[in-house]
């Protein structure tokens, strides 16, 4: 049985500070280039969910697959690193971007090919353009059963047990594979550490490299068409307005009934404080 973890990298947009956002003279775009790239969050979550499952079931392969040029195969040795056997990068246009559905097509043909695939994990979305979509086309895309938002999985005797974010709650199913998951996080689900030997290791590990079929009109096409799923009008960035105010004690009044009387004030002149 064999389980596939799609990955993607991103820019560490945590780490960009506010006066660094820079718009480009067309008024339309954003330079962030230069910030650190890492592992999209919720795909370290659904990683760290497979790698649980092999903790509790050692008969299991795990394969992670990422889009991209080579640039992004540090995210699959860090995948290696942390105990992943077989790293996959589907080699695309250099500084390319895709459609989900582009994206859809080329891992489900990677992922047809791997026979005795049971399990799909894909984050629930991308920390870049947040489509949450890529996991659910990809289900359409296999002909398999699909889950959004699980946040545990666990597999027992052929069945997994899957917990699932609904309106009402946390809602718990089993079911038999195949399916395809998207995974939402949860507060004990980050990615483990790699150690100093492994991380070396998997520099040397080989990364099997596929070229999508039929990449250079089907990925041209669907790459152009990525232009209309957004369409930037104006980019501005709100400027901040800070407001400090001393208070010294009084003998008429306390500083705790000072900080009462200002929200008070600024209910009634902004609205109800919530």
């Amino acid at each position: 049985m064999t389980i596939i973890s799609c990955i993607k990298q991103v820019q560490d947009l945590d780490m960009v500070l506010t006066d660094d956002w820079f718009i480009q003279e067309d008024g339309k775009s954003i330079d962030i280039s230069y910030a650190n790239k890492i592992m999209n969050t919720y795909d370290e979550t659904a990683l760290e969910l497979m790698l649980r499952l092999v903790d509790e079931a050692q008969k299991i392969n795990t394969h992670v697959i990422t889009v991209g040029d080579k640039s992004k195969e540090s995210i699959l040795r860090k995948a290696l690193a942390v105990g992943v056997q077989k790293a996959i990068r589907i080699d695309v246009v250099e500084k390319a971007e895709y459609t989900p559905s582009a994206i859809a097509k080329m891992l489900a043909s990677v992922i047809e090919d791997t026979k005795d695939a049971e399990l799909v994990l894909c984050g629930r979305q991308a920390d870049n353009y947040s489509h949450g979509l890529t996991g659910q086309l990809l289900a359409k895309e296999l002909g398999w059963p699909c889950f959004t938002l699980v946040t545990e999985i666990e597999y027992k005797q052929g069945i997994y047990h899957l917990s699932r974010i609904v309106e009402e709650g946390i809602e718990h199913i089993s079911v038999k594979g195949p399916i395809v998951v998207t995974v939402s996080q949860s507060g004990n689900k980050f990615l483990r550490m790699a150690t100093l030997k492994k991380t070396m290791e998997a520099k040397k590990q080989e990364i099997k490299v596929i070229i999508p079929k039929e990449s250079l009109h089907i990925s041209k096409k669907l790459m152009k068409s990525n232009k209309n799923l957004l369409n930037i009008v104006e980019l501005k960035v709100n400027k901040t307005n800070k407001h400090c105010i001393y208070w010294q004690s009084r003998e008429d009044m306390s500083l705790q009934d000072q900080l009462q009387e200002l929200l008070l004030e600024y209910s009634k002149n902004r609205g109800a404080i919530g």
